[in-house]
């Protein structure tokens, strides 16, 4: 992809960027200058490139975090600039290692994690309801996953790599938010857990870096 897309470039900014043309830009204003190349960028560079919105139109941006091994969530919204710290209504504190996401409708997901007092690595999924601050359970994962990875696509969580009893696996899952229910999908090339994830296009997954052992 990258590699188009430098060509792509390559190609315009040598037909802007020749002689003629940059005897000219010698005698023209710097935001002149700064003008034509915003152009040059929003005319040439194709929008499947560009980077979206993480929620569907209408639904608030905002920024969330669990505390482990504590009872709290923590919400920034991002137009209103407020910071929110809610206790919420739960009969267990946040599992060490777990992973939470918010998918396009603004839903959030706490998944996986460890209950270190019990030695026991979950398979457990939640949706938070932020209305009344309480975790609704959802269908359990087929493996366990701690220090694993999330990215949400279209409906779909999916759940990369995982960190059991000091063991790094490749399993990864995916979670059918409409039919609560997960299946497992090809592992990783090389086991990792803690891995960046990105989606592109909708149809692909890039994984980077992560811990092998």
């Amino acid at each position: 992809m990258f590699l188009q897309l430098d060509a792509e470039f390559e190609k315009y900014f040598n037909e802007f960027e020749n002689v003629s043309k940059l005897q000219r830009l010698l005698d023209k204003d710097d935001n002149e200058i700064i003008n034509q190349f915003s152009s040059l960028i929003e005319s040439n560079l194709r929008v499947d490139y560009n980077i979206k919105n993480s929620f569907r139109p209408g639904v608030p941006s905002r920024v969330h975090s669990f505390q482990w091994n504590q009872k709290y969530a923590y919400v920034f919204k991002v137009h209103k600039a407020e910071f929110e710290k809610k206790l919420v209504q739960m009969d267990f504190e946040v599992p060490l290692y777990s992973r939470s996401i918010a998918t396009e409708d603004g839903s959030i997901y706490l998944i996986g994690g460890c209950n270190k007092r019990k030695n026991e690595y979950l398979k457990k999924c939640y949706r938070y309801d932020d209305i009344f601050r309480s975790m609704e359970e959802k269908a359990e994962m087929m493996y366990p996953h701690a220090d694993h990875s999330l990215v949400a696509i279209q409906g779909f969580i999916y759940v990369v790599g995982t960190f059991v009893n000091s063991q790094v696996y490749g399993y990864c899952e995916v979670y059918d938010i409409q039919k609560n229910q997960w299946k497992q999908i090809c592992s990783l090339n090389v086991a990792r857990s803690g891995v960046a994830l990105s989606a592109f296009k909708n149809n692909y997954i890039f994984a980077f870096g992560g811990r092998v052992d």
